[in-house]
Protein backbone atom coordinates (compact mmCIF):
# COMPACT_ATOMS: atom_id res chain seq x y z
CA UNK A 1 0.00 0.00 0.00
CA UNK A 2 2.82 2.28 -1.16
CA UNK A 3 0.10 4.70 -2.97
CA UNK A 4 -1.58 5.75 0.43
CA UNK A 5 -0.15 7.23 3.69
CA UNK A 6 -1.89 9.27 6.48
CA UNK A 7 -1.28 12.73 7.33
CA UNK A 8 -2.43 15.14 10.17
CA UNK A 9 -5.39 16.43 9.81
CA UNK A 10 -6.82 13.09 8.81
CA UNK A 11 -5.71 13.83 4.97
CA UNK A 12 -4.83 10.89 2.66
CA UNK A 13 -1.42 11.58 0.13
CA UNK A 14 -3.91 12.27 -2.77
CA UNK A 15 -5.62 15.72 -0.79
CA UNK A 16 -8.95 14.42 -0.13
CA UNK A 17 -10.10 14.10 3.44
CA UNK A 18 -10.62 11.08 5.37
CA UNK A 19 -14.44 10.32 5.33
CA UNK A 20 -16.22 10.73 9.00
CA UNK A 21 -17.26 7.18 10.74
CA UNK A 22 -20.55 7.13 12.31
CA UNK A 23 -21.89 4.91 14.74
CA UNK A 24 -20.42 1.39 13.93
CA UNK A 25 -21.66 -2.20 15.39
CA UNK A 26 -23.44 -2.22 19.08
CA UNK A 27 -23.24 1.81 18.77
CA UNK A 28 -25.45 2.00 15.30
CA UNK A 29 -27.73 -0.91 16.73
CA UNK A 30 -28.10 0.76 20.60
CA UNK A 31 -29.72 3.89 18.58
CA UNK A 32 -31.65 1.52 16.29
CA UNK A 33 -33.17 -0.15 18.99
CA UNK A 34 -33.63 2.76 21.29
CA UNK A 35 -35.77 4.08 18.56
CA UNK A 36 -37.65 1.17 18.10
CA UNK A 37 -38.71 0.74 21.69
CA UNK A 38 -39.51 4.30 22.38
CA UNK A 39 -42.02 3.82 19.09
CA UNK A 40 -43.55 0.38 20.88
CA UNK A 41 -43.87 2.33 24.00
CA UNK A 42 -45.68 5.59 22.90
CA UNK A 43 -47.96 3.28 20.28
CA UNK A 44 -49.35 1.43 23.55
CA UNK A 45 -49.17 4.51 25.84
CA UNK A 46 -51.62 6.05 23.12
CA UNK A 47 -53.43 2.89 22.84
CA UNK A 48 -54.30 2.64 26.47
CA UNK A 49 -55.08 6.70 26.58
CA UNK A 50 -57.52 6.35 23.88
CA UNK A 51 -59.19 3.62 25.68
CA UNK A 52 -59.13 5.02 28.86
CA UNK A 53 -60.56 8.17 26.86
CA UNK A 54 -63.50 6.06 26.03
CA UNK A 55 -64.19 4.43 29.21
CA UNK A 56 -64.51 8.03 30.62
CA UNK A 57 -66.69 9.39 27.89
CA UNK A 58 -68.93 6.01 28.24
CA UNK A 59 -68.92 6.32 31.44
CA UNK A 60 -70.11 10.08 31.53
CA UNK A 61 -73.07 9.01 28.59
CA UNK A 62 -74.19 6.29 30.72
CA UNK A 63 -74.28 7.54 34.28
CA UNK A 64 -74.81 11.46 34.02
CA UNK A 65 -76.52 12.68 30.52
CA UNK A 66 -80.00 10.96 30.16
CA UNK A 67 -79.65 7.78 28.53
CA UNK A 68 -80.25 7.06 25.83
CA UNK A 69 -82.00 9.77 24.99
CA UNK A 70 -79.19 12.10 24.33
CA UNK A 71 -76.15 9.39 23.57
CA UNK A 72 -75.23 10.90 20.18
CA UNK A 73 -74.88 14.59 21.35
CA UNK A 74 -71.47 13.84 22.50
CA UNK A 75 -69.89 12.18 19.37
CA UNK A 76 -67.66 14.46 18.48
CA UNK A 77 -65.89 14.11 21.28
CA UNK A 78 -64.38 10.89 20.00
CA UNK A 79 -62.69 13.13 17.20
CA UNK A 80 -60.33 14.19 20.10
CA UNK A 81 -59.30 11.13 21.23
CA UNK A 82 -55.57 11.03 19.18
CA UNK A 83 -55.28 14.60 19.74
CA UNK A 84 -54.91 14.51 23.36
CA UNK A 85 -52.40 11.60 23.78
CA UNK A 86 -50.07 13.21 20.43
CA UNK A 87 -50.15 16.60 23.17
CA UNK A 88 -48.67 14.49 25.52
CA UNK A 89 -46.25 12.97 23.50
CA UNK A 90 -44.89 16.10 22.05
CA UNK A 91 -44.43 17.27 25.80
CA UNK A 92 -43.13 14.11 26.67
CA UNK A 93 -40.58 14.15 24.05
CA UNK A 94 -39.25 17.34 24.29
CA UNK A 95 -38.10 16.58 28.01
CA UNK A 96 -36.95 12.23 27.30
CA UNK A 97 -34.45 12.98 24.60
CA UNK A 98 -35.63 10.07 22.67
CA UNK A 99 -34.93 11.08 19.27
CA UNK A 100 -38.51 9.91 16.88
CA UNK A 101 -39.74 12.93 14.48
CA UNK A 102 -42.86 14.61 13.72
CA UNK A 103 -43.95 11.63 11.35
CA UNK A 104 -43.08 9.04 13.77
CA UNK A 105 -45.52 11.24 16.48
CA UNK A 106 -48.17 11.32 13.83
CA UNK A 107 -47.65 7.77 12.72
CA UNK A 108 -47.44 6.51 16.56
CA UNK A 109 -51.00 8.47 16.95
CA UNK A 110 -52.14 6.73 14.36
CA UNK A 111 -51.32 2.88 14.89
CA UNK A 112 -52.12 3.46 18.97
CA UNK A 113 -55.27 5.10 17.63
CA UNK A 114 -56.16 1.69 15.65
CA UNK A 115 -54.82 -0.86 18.65
CA UNK A 116 -57.33 1.33 20.77
CA UNK A 117 -60.49 -0.28 18.63
CA UNK A 118 -59.34 -3.81 19.64
CA UNK A 119 -59.09 -2.65 23.20
CA UNK A 120 -62.39 -0.78 23.20
CA UNK A 121 -64.28 -3.51 21.44
CA UNK A 122 -63.14 -6.29 23.65
CA UNK A 123 -62.59 -4.50 27.64
CA UNK A 124 -64.38 -1.15 26.28
CA UNK A 125 -67.77 -3.14 25.92
CA UNK A 126 -67.43 -5.08 29.06
CA UNK A 127 -66.89 -1.78 30.74
CA UNK A 128 -70.11 -0.78 29.39
CA UNK A 129 -71.76 -3.34 29.68
CA UNK A 130 -70.57 -3.49 33.80
CA UNK A 131 -72.11 0.50 34.36
CA UNK A 132 -75.48 -0.38 32.94
CA UNK A 133 -75.21 0.49 28.83
CA UNK A 134 -76.88 -1.59 26.69
CA UNK A 135 -76.25 -1.90 23.00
Amino acid sequence: MSGFSFREGNEMRDGAPEEAAGPVGSEASGSQSLTYHAFIVMTACVSLAVFLQWCVLDYYVVRIVPYPDQVHDYDWICLLFPILPALALCLWLRWSGWGLTWLSLISVSGFGSILSLALITTLGVWFHFLIGGSL
